[in-house]
């Protein structure tokens, strides 16, 4: 959905001043109550607003959790022996 998309925009417009803010971890949390709360909504079957407004919370859900999933994977991989 377009809705869904948009979502994906907003967190890449946002995900890097929110990531400085509260880091990693806070952000995949985040990343998953957004969409907890947003299947939350789309399995009570609502009405049409309000499941494309669940869209785009998933939306960002998804792209937090897709952006600093890969940072964490990569932070492993990259991690200088000790």
């Amino acid at each position: 959905m377009l809705t869904s998309k948009l979502g994906w925009l907003a967190a890449g417009v946002t995900n890097v001043h929110l990531g400085s803010r509260i880091g990693l971890g806070g952000m995949m949390f985040f990343g998953s109550f957004l969409q907890i709360i947003a299947y939350l909504i789309m399995s009570t079957q609502p009405t049409y607003g309000l499941y494309v407004f669940a869209f785009f919370f998933s939306g960002i859900g998804v792209a937090y959790q897709g952006t600093f999933s890969l940072k964490y994977t990569l932070d492993i991989v990259f991690m200088p022996y000790s």
